[in-house]
């Protein structure tokens, strides 16, 4: 469920004079007041990543007395409605781990059966783990909770309100493989010897039926066995949990006709999450050095 609290800050202001059309022979008093109610359509955001956050407005209006239905309907309306995070209010973790707060949104005009969406692109740093978090937003906006009308004139009293609403912030576990080399020998051109590395999982969530895809896009090197335009090889791993590291070794080696150098080998890792989702993670990229005297 979701929390509110408010803040009013009101300001009277009587004004004399009106657009709105008013029969010269009616006359009375519309009073009420617009009720502002933030949710959320998508509130989470993986650990250590980017999303959009959606704040929803509704407005759950209150009439207090009725009228004329175009007063009516100027009694109950918020406007001029802009959304920020209210940044002073933050926990420690959330002001320093929480990028993306700094910018107010404009929504407009917040009628009953109107809702207005204020959309935010948040950035964690990897100090906020996962779990809920509730993130705290000022809503201002204008209103007029009073039109006395009647004869040639009609009065307006407007006010401005300051709100704060809380909205549930989700940060979902995230898997992360980080591939890196260990150790290396280097090759000998015309040889063939292994080349090994090591994927960790540095995320916060646990990685199952781990592939890694090793492959070679040229004619110089290979890896698990020779090819004509390039090779490729794939090694399994049955679950890698956060901070888990597995060692991996494969046949690799270098063709008579290569130069000395460093070669680039591509490592691609798929996995599923916890939910069942099958991902395919960036491709991340290895060195591979030849260096010695071609062997005959």
């Amino acid at each position: 469920m979701f929390t509110r609290g408010a803040i009013a800050l009101l300001v009277g202001l009587v004004v004399v004079g009106g657009a709105v059309p008013i029969a010269a022979q009616q006359s009375g008093t519309v009073v009420g007041s617009p009720n502002i109610i933030a949710t959320t359509s998508e509130s989470s955001v993986p650990w250590g990543g980017q999303g959009e956050f959606a704040v929803v407005l509704r407005n759950d209006a209150t009439i207090v007395r009725g009228g004329p239905v175009e007063l009516v309907r100027h009694v109950v309306t918020a406007r001029n409605v802009r959304v920020r995070v209210a940044t002073e209010r933050l926990s420690d973790d959330l002001s320093t781990g929480l990028a993306g707060t700094g910018n107010s949104v404009v929504v407009g005009e917040v009628g009953p059966d109107e809702p207005q969406t204020a959309t935010f692109e948040f950035q964690l740093n990897d100090s906020i783990r996962p779990g809920t978090y509730e993130i705290p937003f000022e809503v201002t906006y204008e209103y007029t909770p009073l039109i006395r009308y009647g004869g040639d004139e009609t009065e307006w009293i407007d006010r401005d309100q300051r709100e704060i609403v809380t909205v549930p912030l989700v940060v979902r576990p995230q898997v992360r493989l980080d591939v890196e080399g260990v150790d290396q020998t280097d090759l000998v051109p015309g040889s063939v010897g292994t080349y090994t590395f090591q994927v960790r999982n540095t995320g916060t969530e646990t990685a199952s039926e781990v592939g890694l895809r090793i492959a070679v896009d040229n004619t110089s090197v290979f890896v698990g066995g020779r090819g004509v335009e390039g090779s490729t090889t794939s090694v399994f791993i049955e679950r890698l949990r956060p901070g888990d590291s597995q060692t991996i070794t494969v046949t690799a080696g270098a063709y008579p006709e290569t130069t000395n150098g460093t070669y680039l080998v591509s490592v691609t890792p798929r996995y599923q999450t916890a939910s069942g989702e099958d991902v395919v993670a960036d491709e991340q990229r290895l060195g591979v050095a030849v260096n010695g005297n071609a062997v005959s």
